[in-house]
C-alpha cells in the first residue's frame, strides 16, 4: 500500500516537519465532536494522529448526514488530517494492540463516559505504567469526579447545567439552547490547550499527565458577569436570566434589532459609542433625551431605545446601515446566514472558512484553523479517513508487526480495514 508521506511531494514533507508538533504521535479513541476537535488542532500543529475506531462501524458521525456515497461531511470536517485503525477492542488480540500503540505514542485522547477506558485496561494508572511520559486527557460531560461524573451526557447538558443555557431565549419564554456546538467546541479547544501545557510541563519533568476537561466545565468557563452578580453580596441582580434580544447585564444598547431585511448586533453602550450611534443615525436628539443621557437610563428604557434604533434601520437599505455604521466606528455586524457567511470574503481570505475537496463529497466549505502563526503555516491535511484506511500501515511501520501478522489479525476480523 502506498503511503500517504510516499505521495507527499518534497516541499510538503519540508512543511510536515517544521510543523511545532512535528514528530508528535497521538492515539485518539474520540468520537462525535469534543475529541475529534481537540485531535484536530493538534493535527493542524503537525502530530501524527492516530484514530483507533472500534469495530465493526467506527465513530458514529460517519452515519451523520450529509451522507453521499457512504461519506458524511459531519465525519470529513472533524478528522481530516488523521489515519485511522479499526479494531475489535473488546478481543485480546485488540487490546494487546492499542497497549503496545500506548508505548509508541506521546498522547492519548479518549471521550468516552467515565469508566469506559477503564474498563478497557486503558484507565491512567495502566497507561503510564506502560508509558510513564504519556499524556492522557479525558474528556467528559461532567468530568471524571464529583457526584455527576457518572451521569450520560452531550453539549447541551452540560449548558443546562452550567446556567448558561438559561441565559439565552427570551425572558418569559422557554431557555433555548444555540445551534452550533458550544459545549462541545469549547471542550475540544480546552482539552488541546491543556494537553499543550502538558506537553511543555513534561519537557521540563520528563513525566507526562492525565488531563481532564469537560462540557460543563468547559460552559461555566463561558460566562461573563452573570456568576458573580448572582452571588456576590448586595448584587443589583441577583437572579441573572435570559433577556431575549438584548444584553441583560444593565448595559444598553447592545442587543439584536431588526433592518429593512435582516437583523443586525449593535453594540454602543459606553457614552462615546452611543455619540457615535446617534451621528450614524442622524438623531442628535436622542443625547438629550434624559431617558438615554446615561448607560444607566439606557439600560432602564432599552425596549424605547430600541424601538428607535430599529426605526431608523427600517427607514433605510440594509447596505446604508452597514455603511453608515461602519463609518461611524459603531461596534455593529450584519446577522449573516450560514450560506452567506461561507461565502464572505473576508472569511474566504482568512480561512475562517476553509473551502476542501473531498475525493467522493467534491468542494464543500468547513470551518479552517482559527489561529495565526506569524512563523508557522498551515500543515499538509489529508483527507478523512475510510474506516481502517489506514490499518495496515500503523500496524507494520509504527509498530513493526510482520505483514502475515497483520494479514491474520485482519482475517480474524481483529483488524477491520485494509
Amino acid at each position: 500500500m502506498k503511503k500517504w508521506r510516499d505521495q507527499m511531494s518534497a516541499t510538503d514533507q519540508t512543511k510536515a516537519s517544521n510543523m511545532p508538533l512535528a514528530g508528535c504521535r497521538v492515539l485518539d479513541m474520540t468520537q462525535y465532536v469534543a475529541g475529534p476537535t481537540a485531535t484536530r488542532m493538534l493535527a493542524e500543529l503537525g502530530a501524527e494522529i492516530i484514530k483507533v475506531e472500534l469495530a465493526p462501524h467506527g465513530d458514529p458521525t460517519r452515519f451523520h448526514p450529509f451522507i453521499k456515497e457512504g461519506r458524511s461531511t459531519y465525519y470529513v470536517q472533524q478528522n481530516r488530517g488523521k489515519k485511522s485503525l479499526c479494531i475489535d477492542g473488546k478481543s485480546p488480540e485488540g487490546r494487546k494492540i492499542l497497549r503496545d500503540l500506548i508505548q509508541v505514542c506521546d498522547i492519548f485522547v479518549e471521550n468516552g463516559a467515565p469508566g469506559v477506558i477503564g474498563r478497557m485496561g486503558l484507565d491512567y494508572d495502566s497507561v503510564s505504567k506502560i508509558n510513564p511520559r504519556l499524556i492522557m486527557c479525558s474528556i467528559s460531560a461532567f468530568g471524571q469526579t464529583g457526584e455527576l461524573a457518572n451521569a450520560p451526557g452531550f453539549d447541551w447538558c452540560g449548558g443546562a447545567y452550567s446556567g448558561a443555557l438559561s441565559m439565552i431565549g427570551e425572558r418569559n419564554g422557554s431557555p433555548m439552547p444555540p445551534q452550533v456546538a458550544v459545549g462541545d467546541v469549547t471542550a475540544g479547544l480546552l482539552a488541546s490547550n491543556g494537553i499543550l501545557a502538558a506537553m511543555l510541563h513534561r519537557t521540563q519533568t520528563g513525566r507526562g499527565q492525565f488531563v481532564d476537561v469537560s462540557l460543563l466545565d468547559g460552559f461555566f468557563f463561558l460566562h461573563d458577569a452573570a456568576p458573580a452578580r448572582a452571588t456576590v453580596a448586595g448584587s443589583d441582580d441577583p437572579d441573572p436570566t435570559r433577556n431575549g434580544t438584548q444584553a441583560g447585564i444593565g448595559l444598553a444598547p447592545v442587543g439584536v434589532f431588526k433592518g429593512s431585511a435582516r437583523h443586525f448586533v449593535i453594540m454602543a453602550a459606553t457614552d462615546a459609542m452611543f455619540v457615535r450611534l446617534s451621528d450614524a443615525m442622524g438623531e442628535s436628539s436622542l443625547l438629550n433625551d434624559e431617558r438615554f443621557a446615561t448607560n444607566s437610563a439606557r439600560a432602564a428604557n432599552k425596549a424605547a431605545l430600541a424601538e428607535e434604533i430599529e426605526r431608523w434601520l427600517c427607514s433605510i437599505s440594509d447596505d446604508e446601515a452597514c455603511e453608515l455604521l461602519n463609518k461611524h466606528r459603531v461596534p455593529s455586524a450584519p446577522i449573516l446566514s450560514v450560506k452567506e457567511a461561507c461565502a464572505h470574503p473576508h472569511l474566504l481570505e482568512r480561512g475562517t472558512a476553509e473551502v476542501i475537496e473531498d475525493p467522493v463529497l467534491g468542494s464543500f466549505v468547513v470551518p479552517g484553523f482559527p489561529i495565526r502563526f506569524s512563523e508557522i503555516g498551515r500543515s499538509e491535511q489529508r483527507p478523512a479517513p475510510n474506516l481502517g484506511a489506514d490499518g495496515s500501515e500503523i500496524l507494520e511501520d509504527v509498530l513493526g508487526y510482520p505483514e502475515d501478522e497483520v494479514k491474520r489479525l485482519q482475517g480474524n476480523g481483529v483488524v477491520v480495514g485494509s
